[in-house]
């Protein structure tokens, strides 16, 4: 009681001030993970009540952890895991008669879940809301279809810690009240679009809501591209792809999938305006034993899971590769949520796996495969990990990693692979030279050399001619992932 003191004094005062029209709404950490002492569950439904009979007309409720760095920051205030804070609201819910406020990665469908089921009376949403400010409007017009998902990627809340706009990686313009809204095509144009990943996706669906005639090309039988496959061990990387369709066929986008673009067949369609969007190219470092079978690439990896990504099957045994046309004539490899389900069973990566690049992919790739029983070390080459993650999210993304037993190596650089070992140097210091390690393999995953790759763009201004006018997007022009396609996407879409 005496604790709870100074909030009672507070919305006593206030209702005072205001009169009983005003709504007074409480918010609540419903647990103080980081505070000796602090609110626990059952406190945090007492305190409730205390408010409640205070004169507050609503009690919203958070948690709370760290706000000075680490994984703690994403236990409270920002979750990472969906519907975090869901049976805190709950708890309260039983202890009160005013309305409860449900907040924590609630999604649309959760939601709906939470209200139905009286876990809470209204849901609060924050990053959601950033990614997609229509979403009430998306839903009351029936269309959960067209709200563009936020992919928990913590790059909005990064900024915070430096007291920064808010940007949105798949929002491109949140952050930036400052760039002209887009208008009317004035004339319309017939733009192509070379590639179906985010950036192409986006400059695409932009051009087309502003009027363009769009047609896109994607050399897959699926859009998305490189996003569709890290869905695999991102899956909100593959809502956002399912959104980025939708939109582009509410837009009356021409989509093209299983189709090679080349210079000829792009100057065929007598565009107006082309956007290559063909993402980067992943180069095999120069060490020797780099082509050994079990020495697999990206793209190796996506074209062993999928049958897409421009590899063969050579890498793998013979049983391994019966079963993968086994699976793919069946349809098994063409659902990436089916795929990231059976890859629990099996999987064509051996036990012992070094993960070359301890970038974002390379980090994202190994707590999926430690996840799936795998013995996981990865190389960096340099002093940080995954340094294209926002900060919340690469607290959070090592920590889990690491709590799953991923063994990373920082100042480790490859130096040759054998048929069941990765040879690698620790970097030299001062007081030493580097030394040799040895690492057991049974797969090699390079997880790192990702460069812009612009060369489709040059042969098509060459073949095309000069009065066309071509832009290039995402990572084909700079590697930045999906905040720097969509961004770039969107940029060329409301300028064309």
């Amino acid at each position: 009681e005496n604790r709870s003191r100074l909030l009672v004094e507070v919305v006593e005062a206030v209702r005072a001030r205001c009169g009983p029209g005003f709504a007074i709404l409480v918010r609540l950490n419903g647990r103080d993970d980081a505070l000796e002492g602090g609110i626990t569950p059952d406190l945090a439904a007492r305190y409730a009540a205390v408010a409640a009979n205070a004169g507050a007309d609503a009690i919203h409720v958070t948690a709370y952890s760290s706000v000075t760095g680490g994984p703690g920051f994403t236990e409270g205030p920002l979750p990472w895991r969906p519907c975090q804070y869901e049976e805190l609201a709950r708890m309260v819910k039983a202890a009160v008669d005013v309305p409860v406020i449900a907040v924590g990665r609630i999604r649309p469908d959760d939601g709906e879940r939470i209200l139905a089921d009286g876990g809470a009376d209204l849901i609060a949403m924050g990053r959601q809301l950033l990614a997609d400010p229509d979403l009430p409007n998306r839903l009351a017009e029936g269309r959960p279809d067209l709200v563009r998902p936020c992919i928990n990627c913590f790059v909005c809340v990064a900024q915070n810690f430096w007291s920064a706009a808010p940007v949105c990686a798949v929002n491109a313009q949140l952050g930036h009240q400052d760039w002209p809204k887009p208008t009317p095509a004035a004339p319309p144009r017939h733009v192509v679009v070379v590639g179906g990943g985010p950036g192409g996706m986006e400059a695409a669906r932009v051009a087309a809501e502003r009027g363009h005639r769009v047609t896109l090309l994607e050399r897959a039988n699926h859009l998305g591209g490189t996003a569709r496959f890290s869905s695999l061990t991102t899956p909100l990387n593959g809502d956002l792809v399912r959104w980025m369709a939708a939109a582009l066929a509410e837009a009356d986008v021409e989509v093209r999938t299983a189709t090679t673009a080349t210079p000829t067949m792009v100057a065929a369609l007598r565009p107006d305006a082309v956007v290559v969007a063909t993402g980067a190219v992943r180069d095999r470092p120069n060490v020797p034993g780099v082509d050994l079978p079990h020495v697999l690439s990206g793209d190796d990896l996506r074209s062993l899971l999928t049958g897409e990504g421009g590899a063969t099957d050579q890498r793998s045994g013979p049983l391994v590769r019966l079963a993968l046309t086994v699976a793919r004539a069946l349809g098994m490899t063409t659902d990436m949520d089916r795929v990231r389900a059976l890859s629990r069973r099996w999987m064509p990566i051996g036990r012992r796996v070094v993960v070359v690049g301890g970038g974002l992919v390379g980090t994202e790739l190994a707590e999926f495969l430690v996840e799936r029983g795998r013995s996981v070390t990865v190389l960096e080459e340099g002093d940080d990990l995954a340094t294209e993650m926002a900060h919340p999210r690469r607290w959070r993304a090592l920590h889990e990693a690491r709590a799953h037993g991923v063994d990373f190596r920082t100042g480790t650089r490859l130096v040759a692979v054998t048929a069941d070992e990765v040879i690698a140097h620790t970097a030299a210091t001062d007081e030493k030279d580097g030394d040799e390690v040895r690492f057991g393999a049974d797969s090699v995953l390079l997880a790192g050399s990702v460069q812009p790759d612009s060369s489709l763009a040059g042969a098509i201004r060459t073949g095309i001619g000069g009065d066309v006018e071509v832009h290039v997007v995402g990572d084909a022009g700079t590697v930045g992932y999906i905040e720097g396609a969509i961004r770039s996407g969107y940029e060329v879409g409301v300028g064309l």
